[in-house]
């Protein structure tokens, strides 16, 4: 019996220690169910909210792809607008090359009119030159004058032969060949004035047309600098076209910020062509007046240059020589025609009465050819 009391206390002890460790167990169940009920909680909630949140994406991706279809339809067609800005743009530089060897032509032509401007001076100089020897020749032909008034008032003071035939005959001569240089004397004093005339016309066609080339050469180098200005801004509106293109090709991956600044900086791109495209017509409308203006100043001095030839000057020259030279002839041969009578009259050794009155005529046509020559 003792021993069936033992067993029994053992086994009531095991049972009472299996139900202190289910008891525990349960507790241990119970804290971890509740735990389990409190993340329930949590997760429901928090699906919940995630639910809202997915709600509130699929509306912003809806606005989104429809914004993103517009957007895209607003690239294609920039797109298209670049591309024919592009094409004017193109010709734009196509003229531009146009106009820069119009300009380096034109630079050309400016450096030739310098030449002949060089010319005209050197041209000039010569006329100068040519006009200060026909001073000298014509200081001759006073000094030549003078000798034959000093000579032919010898003449009249002398008793020539006592054939009064022959004396009529020698007086008449002398009166015809006086009036001949007196005719030549005023032929040559009419030639130096219109020397004068035609050098002061030409002194004052020069300097026109050296005031005419500095104006054209000042247009011209305003005109280049304009060029180029020109050719810079089309340079950066180059680079801004390119770099447009550049941001159409990464629009898709970036913000819509993008769009608004891509066409702001289109409008202001074609605003920039435009006013390049003005200011280039109005370039060329000038350059096209200066070039007709060059031209002309180029026919006028081709015509100055003409006016001042060599061949012209020398046969204007030669004229004048050989009307030096005869009446350097004439006077010689009546300087001779003196001597001899002198020489006739010295051997004679005679009293014959002398007519003075030719002579006296002489004598008054050689003081009118004098005052000539002073106001020559």
């Amino acid at each position: 019996m003792d021993t069936n009391e033992t067993d029994y206390c053992s086994t009531i002890a095991r049972l009472r220690k299996a139900i202190d460790d289910r008891d525990s167990d349960i507790e241990k169940a119970a804290m971890f169910g509740k735990q389990l009920l409190e993340d329930k909680e949590k997760l429901t909630e928090r699906i919940d909210a995630l639910l809202s949140e997915n709600e509130t994406l699929k509306q912003d991706k809806y606005s989104l792809v429809i914004d993103l279809e517009t957007k895209v339809q607003t690239v294609h067609t920039q797109s298209s607008e670049l591309t024919i800005q592009r094409e004017e743009f193109d010709k734009l530089a196509s003229k531009f090359q146009v106009l820069q060897k119009e300009s380096i032509r034109q630079a050309q032509v400016i450096n030739n009119l310098a030449n002949e401007k060089f010319d005209l001076e050197k041209s000039l100089e010569e006329v100068n030159h040519e006009i200060n020897l026909l001073r000298k020749q014509i200081a001759r032909l006073e000094q030549q004058a003078k000798n034959y008034k000093h000579k032919a008032d010898i003449s009249a003071n002398l008793s020539i032969i006592d054939d009064n035939t022959e004396e009529e005959l020698d007086l008449n001569y002398y009166k015809m060949k006086n009036l001949q240089l007196q005719e030549a004397l005023t032929a040559l004093q009419c030639d130096f004035e219109n020397t004068k005339l035609e050098e002061n016309r030409l002194k004052s066609m020069v300097q026109s047309l050296e005031e005419g080339i500095i104006d054209r050469d000042k247009e011209l180098k305003s005109y280049s600098t304009e060029i180029q200005k020109a050719r810079d801004v089309a340079s950066e509106l180059q680079g801004e076209i390119e770099l447009l293109k550049l941001e159409q090709v990464d629009v898709n991956r970036r913000g819509n910020s993008v769009f608004g600044e891509l066409d702001d900086r289109r409008k202001l791109v074609e605003k920039e062509y435009k006013l390049l495209f003005n200011k280039y017509e109005n370039t060329l409308q000038n350059f096209e007046n200066n070039r007709r203006e060059l031209s002309n100043c180029k026919g006028q001095i081709a015509i100055l240059l003409s006016m001042t030839s060599r061949s012209y000057q020398d046969a204007y020259i030669a004229r004048l020589e050989d009307q030096v030279g005869n009446a350097k002839r004439e006077i010689e041969h009546l300087t001779a025609r003196l001597n001899k009578s002198v020489k006739m009259l010295q051997q004679a050794n005679c009293n014959i009465p002398f007519k003075n009155d030719g002579y006296d005529y002489l004598r008054v046509m050689h003081q009118q050819a004098e005052q000539k020559a002073k106001m020559f």
